[in-house]
């Protein structure tokens, strides 16, 4: 849910489906369970030109082993008008 709420409000924000089984939406999950089950999002819809997750984004990925970016088209959307596009 967490992903299908990011996607609906950042980049170019639009619609998102989540399907789930009726036998997930009848179930009960105990309180603790839920909890640990829980993901943290590091940058909920960040705008991009926030210097603070810019900086974020740049430490992260300088201390990354293994680093992989997955950009969608929304990332054409977010280059600043007037800027070059390369």
């Amino acid at each position: 849910m967490a992903r299908a709420i990011r996607a609906a409000v950042s980049g170019r924000p639009g619609g998102v489906y989540p399907d789930l089984p009726a036998a997930v939406l009848a179930a009960t999950l105990a309180a603790a369970e839920g909890e640990r089950s829980l993901v943290t999002v590091v940058d909920p819809a960040a705008a991009a030109s926030a210097p603070e997750a810019i900086a974020r984004a740049l430490a992260l990925l300088a201390g990354a082993q293994r680093p992989l970016v997955i950009l969608g088209k929304g990332a054409a959307y977010a280059v600043p008008i007037g800027s070059s596009r390369a």
